[in-house]
């Protein structure tokens, strides 16, 4: 007969309340993630799901704040620049 592993579950108001065993893994129903708890935090500390860390780099490359740094055509500009400049000294 096969074994099924079944963690503790709640949903993310439920969870806030819950302070788990440190180790403990909980699931928090509304968000489909898992909770690791310490022992000491109430609601736990949830694991990222691949779709909130595509969405959360998606919008944060799309913010503005980033205009400063440099982009894909700068750091292309530079290389070539770069490359230029190693071909120059080499004398090739």
């Amino acid at each position: 007969m096969p074994s099924v592993l079944q963690f503790r579950r709640a949903s993310t108001a439920g969870l806030a309340s819950i302070t788990g065993q440190a180790g403990e893994l909980l699931v928090d129903t509304t968000k489909k993630t898992i909770t690791v708890h310490d022992g000491a935090t109430a609601g736990g500390t949830p694991v990222a799901t691949e779709s909130y860390v595509s969405t959360a780099l998606t919008a944060y490359a799309t913010t503005s704040s980033l205009t400063n740094y440099v982009t894909t055509a700068t750091y292309n500009a530079a290389m070539g620049d770069i490359a230029a400049a190693l071909t120059a000294i080499n004398g090739e």
